[in-house]
């Protein structure tokens, strides 16, 4: 739960601290609302982080939509009202009935004659007690009924309407109410409140949004109640491609669906598109059209989902439905590794990152299934692969995963047992946890004593002797991981390689070797067409001009890197660029400029966790160029140029424009 939070907060984190003490961190000094929607099924992890949080940021207040209370000091309950019914003196449509009309508009139903009053169609909403989802639904049958016909027929469908639970059945205190979009619910207010509103009992209204659930279910067809309860194993939006493979069986041509028997891949498309149209799925249009990431994508309310969960379970097919969502999501990371380092990987990033909702849930199953942890383990090297811990900046949440998978994986599989603890300590090194790190190297050389060892465990080993020991020995570990990677046909590998390689030259080598590694290093990715792995070939041509070349000339690169970065929506590679450009403008003697970026940098450093002090060779050149600009500056002007930076709206942009004034005389 903690990580869905911060995730919504936009928080980069990529530390060894826990997420909650991360969004503490962030919230403790802010004044905001924070929202926490559908919290029934989590109410013990919910009350927990709610009370860490107002303990740790007093002007925090925290708005909770469950079906029980959490139980935290300060709670208040708020019943959620319901649309109005009752017409207005004005003669105004009340809301209810104005939600039915836009909606069944929404979906070509024309107004039919007679209805023009209203009167039935306040007496449909009042009947269905004013619930928007409820009304929603509804709304989609006057395509072919008329709204008396609708009433008639929810008189034998939804019986709980007319014959509600005695309202004291409920006990004091309780909600019961589904906290779903479009549904009546409780709010629970944790921190201060304008006042107490009590808990009204809510029987009737569980009912009835289970009778309009239930009314839904029946008026679908049988294929549209079975692909219902096979979507519900899809965690936030999903697209058509792994709903066919998810949910449709190996079977071909046209299935019956009278028993429920199955579902033909090519009848997915169908199936989902008569679910659409009765407002059980609902669709999120492509953004990004042409790339891996653009296809349109569906989605089931919460309230839905779970409600075919429960289909799902009742027919006893959960289980083998959660192991084809499973396969399918491994099969997608695989895929996006084969892919990576070629002219899809910037569509891949995009594809994985809206993937992640449906990836957490494959790995969190893949956790209780022993037999399915080499497949969760799988799932995580590959994503450590493709860099997508890094683009999202979730490498805490890598780290996580790949420690609670690998004790599961049987040691003898080969390619994935050398591969687990190699990205294990990747992850560490990154975050700047030495002592994890070589840990976590003695498991790759235990694996493989050698040697000769193999490329992976040389590659881990050159990139910890260059952010750890600042060993020059790791250019040649480097370039001879490359080159192995290459002639085993691991192109993304071998990229990876080569941009440690170059890294490591332009650190610890001298002018011909940074010169070679950087010049291959930026040819590779412009061949490749691999947008995300040009930016960083960008930043390394900036790197190799301040340590072995003219400084002015790496300002160009390193603004470009930026821009390309910014267009990625890449949180991880501007904490880098900027804080190379500060080198590069202390450099050049703008010292009041560079203290500026300096502020920009340290702001996406903390953003993201990165702890550049413990990584060598960024840690020196840091504190070089700080020591040398707060030397040339006073220490007011310093500060106050610093915060500037760090404290600015649009940090990449001022980092541009100050570039853009430092470029200008020499491009005039």
């Amino acid at each position: 739960m903690e990580r869905a939070v911060a995730e919504s907060l936009g928080l980069r984190d990529q530390s060894t601290r826990s997420a909650t003490d991360a969004i503490a961190d962030h919230l403790r000094a802010r004044r905001l609302l924070l929202v926490l929607d559908n919290c029934e099924h989590l109410v013990d992890a919910a009350a927990t982080l709610v009370l860490r949080l107002l303990r740790a940021a007093p002007d925090l207040r925290v708005l909770a939509t469950s079906r029980e209370r959490l139980g935290a000091p300060g709670e208040h309950l708020l019943l959620v009202p319901c649309l109005t019914i009752s017409q207005d003196l004005g003669g105004e449509m009340c809301e209810a009935v104005r939600l039915l009309y836009d909606r069944a508009a929404a979906c070509a139903v024309a107004r039919r004659a007679g209805e023009g009053n209203g009167a039935s169609a306040a007496e449909l909403c009042r009947r269905l007690d004013g619930i928007p989802l409820a009304i929603e639904l509804a709304a989609v049958r006057l395509g072919s009924l008329s709204v008396d016909e609708v009433l008639e027929r929810l008189g034998d469908r939804f019986r709980l309407l007319s014959a509600p639970r005695h309202l004291t059945h409920a006990p004091a205190g309780a909600t019961g109410l589904p906290a779903a979009p479009g549904a009546p619910g409780t709010v629970r207010v944790a921190g201060q409140a304008a006042g107490r509103v009590p808990a009204l009992a809510p029987g009737r209204y569980v009912q009835t949004l289970r009778g309009v659930m239930d009314w839904s279910h029946g008026l679908c067809t049988p294929g549209e109640r079975l692909l219902w309860a096979r979507l519900s194993v899809f965690v936030g939006c999903f697209d058509l491609r792994a709903a066919e493979a998810v949910c449709a069986d190996g079977t071909t041509g046209p299935q019956s669906h009278e028993a429920g028997e199955g579902i033909a891949r090519e009848d997915v498309l169908d199936l989902i598109d008569g679910l659409v149209h009765k407002s059980v799925v609902t669709v999120e249009p492509a953004v990004s059209p042409g790339r891996h990431g653009g296809s349109t994508r569906y989605r089931l309310l919460e309230t839905i989902r779970q409600y075919g969960t429960d289909h799902l379970r009742a027919a006893g097919s959960s289980t083998g439905l959660l192991v084809r969502h499973c396969e399918y999501y491994r099969a997608l990371t695989a895929r996006a590794a084969a892919g990576w380092c070629g002219p899809d990987e910037a569509g891949w990033l995009e594809r994985l990152r809206r993937e992640l909702p449906n990836i957490r849930s494959a790995l969190d199953f893949c956790r209780v299934r022993p037999d399915l942890a080499p497949a969760g383990a799988a799932i995580v090297v590959d994503l450590t692969r493709t860099r997508c811990w890094f683009f999202g900046s979730t490498l805490g949440e890598a780290r996580h995963w790949i420690d609670s998978l690998s004790p599961l994986v049987d040691p003898a599989l080969g390619e994935l047992t050398v591969m687990v603890p190699v990205m294990k300590a990747f992850v560490a090194l990154v975050q700047g946890d030495h002592s994890a790190a070589e840990t976590h190297l003695a498991e790759c050389r235990a694996v493989v004593p050698g040697p000769p060892r193999p490329a992976p465990v040389v590659y881990i080993e050159g990139v910890y002797a260059l952010l750890v020991s600042g060993d020059p020995a790791c250019i040649a570990q480097l370039a001879h991981a490359r080159h192995e990677f290459a002639a085993a046909g691991q192109t993304g590998d071998a990229h990876m390689a080569t941009m440690f390689w170059a890294m490591a030259a332009a650190f610890l080598g001298d002018r011909a070797d940074a010169r070679l590694a950087c010049d291959t290093y930026v040819a590779e990715a412009e061949s490749t067409g691999a947008e995300w792995a040009r930016t960083w070939a960008q930043w390394c041509t900036g790197l190799t001009e301040l340590l072995h070349g003219e400084p002015r000339r790496g300002l160009a690169p390193l603004c470009d890197a930026l821009v390309r970065q910014r267009a990625l929506d890449d949180n991880w590679g501007p904490a880098w660029s900027l804080e190379t450009l500060a080198w590069t403008l202390g450099a050049l003697g703008h010292h009041d400029r560079a203290a500026v970026v300096l502020g920009a940098a340290h702001r996406y450093r903390r953003a993201t966790g990165a702890r550049i002090t413990e990584l060598r060779p960024f840690g020196t050149l840091h504190a070089r160029t700080r020591a040398v600009v707060r030397e040339r500056m006073t220490a007011e002007a310093y500060t106050r140029a610093w915060r500037r930076g760090a404290t600015a709206e649009d940090s990449v942009a001022l980092a541009l424009g100050i570039a853009h004034e430092v470029r200008r005389p020499a491009d005039g």
